[in-house]
C-alpha cells in the first residue's frame, strides 16, 4: 500500500515542509473521500495535541473540509465521514456546519456555492483543509481556501495540510499537480487496490 504510507508520511514525517498539499486522485470507489475524512479527523487531533487544547464549550477551528456544492457534500462527504469515523469520536452542529473533535477543536464544513462560507474565508485561519471533487471548483475557489493557511496559536505555528481528492478529469489540477507540479505539491493516485 505505497499510497496509504505515502499519506502517513504526509501527516506525521519528522522533516516537515511549512505547507503542504497533497492531490490523491483516481476513478471512483477508490476510498478518496474515505481517507479524506479520516485525514481531517487525525489531523485536527494532531493540531489539537500540538496547541495542547483543552475542552471548551468553544472549541478553536483548525480546519475545513468541503465540496463545490454544499447539499451535496452534506449527502455525500458527510456520509462518508460518519463511516470513517466512530461516531463517539465527533459531534455535528449542522446550523453552525461545525463539526466539534473531542471538544476541543472543530473542523468547519460546506459548499462553496453558500455565500456564508466563502465570507468565512475573509478572516478564517485554519492549519488544514481537506477538498472533495476538486474538479467540480475553480482554481480561484480552491485558492480561497488556501489563503486560510495562516492558523497560529499561543505563539505556535503548525505545520499547513491541504488534502484534494478528484475523479479523474481535464482541469486546472492537470497541470498543478502533474504536468507541472507547483513547490510543495504531491501527487498520489488512488489505485483499486487502495480500497479492498
Amino acid at each position: 500500500m505505497k499510497a496509504l504510507k505515502s499519506i502517513g508520511d504526509f501527516l506525521f514525517k519528522k522533516n516537515w515542509k511549512p505547507i503542504w498539499e497533497l492531490m490523491y486522485g483516481g476513478a471512483k470507489g477508490r476510498g478518496k473521500s474515505f481517507l479524506g475524512c479520516r485525514f481531517a479527523w487525525l489531523f485536527t487531533n494532531w493540531v489539537s495535541d500540538y496547541f495542547d487544547l483543552k475542552p471548551t464549550d468553544r472549541p478553536l477551528p483548525v480546519f475545513f473540509m468541503g465540496r463545490k456544492e454544499g447539499t451535496v457534500f452534506s449527502t455525500t462527504t458527510l456520509v462518508s465521514w460518519s463511516k470513517a469515523i466512530p461516531r463517539d469520536m465527533y459531534e455535528i452542529k449542522e446550523q453552525k456546519k461545525q463539526i466539534i473533535i473531542n471538544k476541543r477543536a472543530c473542523i468547519h464544513y460546506g459548499g462553496m456555492d453558500d455565500n456564508s462560507v466563502i465570507n468565512r474565508f475573509n478572516s478564517a485561519e485554519y492549519a488544514g483543509y481537506f477538498i472533495d471533487q476538486p474538479e467540480e471548483c475553480t482554481e480561484r475557489d480552491v485558492g480561497m481556501v488556501r489563503g486560510t493557511l495562516r492558523l497560529r496559536h499561543n505563539g505556535k505555528t503548525p505545520p499547513y495540510r491541504g488534502i484534494l481528492t478528484p475523479n479523474p478529469s481535464e482541469c486546472w489540477l492537470l497541470d498543478s499537480f502533474i504536468d507541472n507540479p507547483q513547490k510543495n505539491t504531491e501527487y498520489i493516485q488512488a489505485l483499486y487496490t487502495d480500497n479492498p
